[in-house]
């Protein structure tokens, strides 16, 4: 039945109705205004449920709902990039889907990032990318052996058996051979290790072991800080990807996507530390020039929060890019 304040049975508290608790979200403006949300019912089950169990005010217990949210998303995060030997630091951090926005400011505080992007139409941003994207078929098939023990004609032979059958699955989706390409990748390892990192097989003829060895140990580095080239390398896995690129329609300038009264400024919740502050409504039009925090854009698909120690701008693609300004 999906959060109260949707009002079709939902009993349990949810982080849409801590968004709505909180001010983030307009009750009157999701999905352009088609979708009504219950205020009232997102709050007193709040009350209900978490405030008054724990003692706590209720801007409070909403503000705890929506931290432990945001700290389960930075594991996310960080299962793609602290993970893999990777600084968060040194990436902008990419907002889309409906409530994507609405947590990214804080979710890069809280990885000490510094930089957020939030694409035209983050609501339907995947559709729109599923739409956009090229067509493509994939294969696998295991294949283990130490790179020593086999010869590069012994691996072109597979390579080649899967590229026939990935010519068959093209050519029933009727395209000929011209109209894709096809990329050659191999996962490898160190002899003992339990994960594999995927690498590219370069040219068309039999593969150069020692430069996949190569790009393996440069890749092995990159991703988890050291390479070990005294160590036995294997292959696990080939991959081969058939990929037609199609054409890309061409992009027009960004309107405001109709008249629409002008947005009402709301109490919103900030945490602790900055408290509730009346905080100022736009649109993604609005943003002719950076704006700083706290302000909110609202969209027909998406909301997008501005905390305080932020500010929004738009960059020649329209993308909402929020940096985070330096401590004083």
């Amino acid at each position: 039945p999906g959060p109260v304040c949707y009002g079709r049975g939902g009993e349990d508290p949810t982080f849409t109705d801590s968004a709505l608790t909180l001010g983030f979200l307009n009750p009157e403006h999701l999905v352009g205004g088609d979708l009504s949300l219950d205020a009232d019912g997102a709050r007193n089950v709040l009350q209900e449920k978490i405030a008054r169990p724990l003692d706590r005010e209720l801007l409070d217990a909403a503000w705890g709902v929506f931290q432990v949210a945001c700290g389960t998303m930075v594991r996310a995060v960080k299962a793609v990039s602290t993970y893999r030997g990777r600084d968060p630091r040194d990436f902008a951090l990419f907002a889309f889907g409906g409530n994507g926005p609405v947590v990214a400011a804080e979710i890069a505080n809280l990885l000490d990032m510094t930089r957020v992007i939030v694409p035209p139409i983050p609501g339907v941003f995947s559709a729109f990318g599923l739409l956009l994207s090229d067509v493509e078929h994939e294969l696998s098939r295991a294949w283990l052996n130490r790179l020593t023990s086999v010869s590069p004609e012994q691996l072109a032979q597979a390579l080649k058996a899967i590229s026939q059958e990935l010519t068959g699955l093209m050519s029933e989706e009727g395209y000929a051979p011209e109209d894709y390409e096809i990329n050659r990748y191999v996962d490898l390892r160190y002899t003992g290790q339990a994960h594999e990192l995927t690498v590219p097989v370069k040219g068309d003829g039999p593969p150069d072991f020692a430069q996949m060895a190569a790009d393996f140990g440069t890749e092995h580095e990159r991703t988890y800080g050291h390479q070990a080239e005294a160590e036995a390398v294997e292959c696990v896995t080939l991959r081969l990807i058939a990929r037609v690129s199609e054409d890309r329609p061409e992009r027009k300038p960004a309107t405001s996507g109709g008249e629409r009264q002008s947005p009402q400024p709301r109490q919103v919740y900030f945490g602790p530390v900055h408290g509730q502050t009346e905080t100022p409504v736009i649109e993604r039009s609005a943003l002719t020039t950076p704006v700083a925090g706290p302000v909110i854009i609202e969209e027909y698909d998406s909301t997008c929060i501005v905390p305080p120690g932020w500010k929004a701008s738009l960059d020649d693609t329209n993308n909402i890019v929020l940096t985070k300004e330096a401590a004083s």
